[in-house]
């Protein structure tokens, strides 16, 4: 299984995910594809029979009843398969179905913090850089703190690049100190792992202590990358 880092992929959760670190934990009872979605929601890429199940489970699911929950774990699956898949119009039509699921579960569920964290990837996905930019204000705006995420959202919003305003300026340094506070060594390996995701520290200037501990961490992880290499 492949750690997934993150739909910036969008080229570090679902790009692979390419984009940012593992995405947060859920609780499950036990239902056919449960393994799969546990190991989805541990950060870790699952296998095609896996995935396979997952996905033919929550659509039975959500044929029988309407609960936030299938919907989100189709709207994971679905970006997974959006980047296994070669063909860019397959991508992009996996993509689609990703957002419908998460903003499905979020009709049902409308402060489901994972699916506000996640959706905005569906849109980097089609490349649809305005449409993610506008639900990353929405979800802010009805979830403003959520720890547990803030490294999935801290990656969504840098992958915006001069596209973010000033509202989402503010949220890339607040989503960037609730990661490292949250987890630090996920947070570090991340920033290690982009082009110049160091520079992106000297924002948290306003919280020295946490600038330096994370730049500590960084400096850390890249030694032990080196020492790997070697």
């Amino acid at each position: 299984m492949r750690r997934l880092f993150g739909l910036i992929l969008v080229g570090a959760g679902l790009a692979q995910l390419s984009w940012g670190g593992p995405i947060a934990g859920a609780v499950f009872a036990e239902l056919s594809g449960d393994g799969a979605a546990r190991i989805l929601y541990d950060g870790l890429v699952p296998n095609r029979e896996g995935l396979e199940r997952l996905i033919a489970s929550r659509k039975g699911s959500v044929e029988r009843a309407a609960r936030p929950r299938p919907h989100r774990d189709l709207g994971f699956a679905f970006l997974l398969e959006a980047e296994r898949r070669p063909s860019e119009v397959e991508a992009h039509r996996y993509a689609a179905a990703a957002e419908a699921e998460f903003l499905a579960a979020l009709r049902l569920s409308p402060a489901d913090p994972a699916a506000w964290a996640m959706v905005p990837f569906a849109a980097l996905r089609r490349g649809e850089i305005g449409r993610a930019a506008e639900l990353l204000r929405i979800g802010l705006r009805v979830v403003p703190y959520a720890p547990e995420y803030a490294l999935n959202r801290f990656a969504a919003v840098s992958a915006l690049g001069d596209a973010r305003d000033g509202v989402l300026e503010r949220a890339l340094v607040r989503a960037l100190a609730d990661a490292a506070r949250y987890d630090l060594e996920s947070t570090a390996r991340y920033l290690v792992a982009q082009k110049n995701g160091e520079a992106l520290v000297a924002p948290l200037s306003g919280d020295p202590d946490l600038a330096y501990e994370l730049a500590r961490t960084i400096e850390r992880v890249r030694d032990e990358l080196s020492r790997i290499e070697e």
